[in-house]
């Protein structure tokens, strides 16, 4: 039977660990490897992908868990600029897959700090010190379900409604501000920085 597109579930990923899943598009009996992949969180980046399975590593989720679309492209959309497919599939894009992630070993930067709080409810909440330069970008997780939210080094950063980090040289703060806010009291998050 045909299968063009699968979603597949990865689940108990830790933190900088890989995890592979096979994702079982063929056409015509033949075994595909995907056109694109989609992950559902940025927080996970492609690995590898080939004509059975997928591999993903986890660059930042707390929980662990992520759903990737892969597709494979039927003949009638694999109209390149080039002369026709002659059925084989062997035509394709570079790269193949195209990967709707970060790049796992950087995403966007290397992964240089990982932790966890506890919020305090303050109007500010000093969460870490003395980077030895601004990030690129961080995440907060946990606290509002699967929400998150990144601060860029050229300044503050919006939440799911509003803005809730803010970097201060080489430091960074939460705010009890947004809606969601990630200092709620007594709530846990944990979070990331790229550097």
């Amino acid at each position: 039977m045909d299968q063009l597109k699968s979603t597949l579930s990865f689940t108990g990923v830790a933190i900088g660990a890989t995890a592979t899943l096979p994702h079982h598009l063929t056409l015509n009996g033949k075994k595909l490897t995907p056109d694109s992949i989609r992950l559902e969180f940025p927080t996970f980046g492609l690995v590898a992908a080939d004509d059975t399975n997928v591999t993903v590593r986890n660059v930042g989720s707390p929980g662990g868990a992520c759903i990737a679309l892969t597709e494979a492209w039927h003949p009638i959309e694999r109209s390149f600029g080039v002369p026709p497919d002659d059925g084989s599939l062997a035509l394709h894009l570079t790269p193949q897959p195209f990967a709707e992630s970060p790049d796992p070993t950087v995403a966007p930067g290397t992964v240089t700090v990982t932790g966890s709080y506890t919020g305090d409810g303050n109007a500010s909440q000093l969460i870490l010190t003395g980077l030895t330069s601004p990030p690129k970008a961080i995440a907060i997780l946990g606290g509002f379900g699967t929400g998150f939210a990144y601060a860029f080094a050229n300044g503050n950063s919006s939440g799911p409604t509003g803005p809730c980090i803010t970097l201060s040289g080489n430091n960074f703060n939460v705010l009890n501000s947004g809606t969601p806010s990630p200092n709620n009291p007594g709530q846990s998050y944990s979070w990331v920085v790229w550097a």
